[in-house]
């Protein structure tokens, strides 16, 4: 269910978003004649999703790009404020494949990728220096499935990890001005 949306419209609006699972490059003409709503109920109803960033266009490149060497890392901390640093470069990081917080924010634990395995663990000493008090680190590594899709968070192609915010400045997530997306 679309959150924050009413019933009635959160119905449509999850129609809406079943019809462009099902063919992502329909032109709304043709999917409010599909739904039998207006044409002009469905633009609004689509804008109203993407300013709410419940519906937000993005850019996924194949593993065989990134590559297919990834490592599941488990962190830590007695320190929640540290773990919540990871949190930004799971956002930004094109290499960071998933983030997620745990032990009431105690624990992390990271879904990283790259090229070979060296440039993984690199990235892994990255993150591991984000984090100040460290009480325990894990990772295992494995590699990723052929047609893996890997979300582009930023426009930085050759990211080399050396810092979390001057490798990862400009951001492809749209940003809500007034109908304009842009990078930052």
């Amino acid at each position: 269910m679309v959150v924050g949306i009413t019933s009635n419209t959160s119905d449509q609006a999850n129609s809406l978003v079943e019809a462009l699972l099902l063919n992502p490059r329909a032109s709304i003409r043709q999917i409010s004649s599909q739904l039998n709503l207006k044409y002009n109920y469905v633009r609004r109803l689509l804008r109203k999703l993407f300013s709410r960033k419940h519906l937000v266009p993005v850019l996924a490149l194949s593993s065989s790009i990134f590559g297919r060497e990834a490592a599941i890392i488990r962190i830590k901390s007695s320190n929640p404020s540290s773990i919540e640093k990871i949190s930004d470069l799971a956002l930004h990081c094109n290499r960071v494949i998933s983030y997620v917080e745990i032990s009431n924010g105690r624990e992390a634990m990271v879904i990283v990728v790259g090229e070979s395995k060296q440039k993984t663990i690199k990235l892994i000493e990255l993150i591991r220096s984000i984090v100040n008090d460290v009480v325990e680190i894990s990772a295992e590594y494995g590699i990723l499935p052929r047609g893996t899709l890997v979300l582009v968070k930023n426009t930085c192609s050759k990211c080399n990890y050396s810092s979390t915010c001057g490798n990862n400045s400009k951001f492809t997530f749209p940003v809500n001005n007034r109908n304009h997306y842009s990078s930052l």
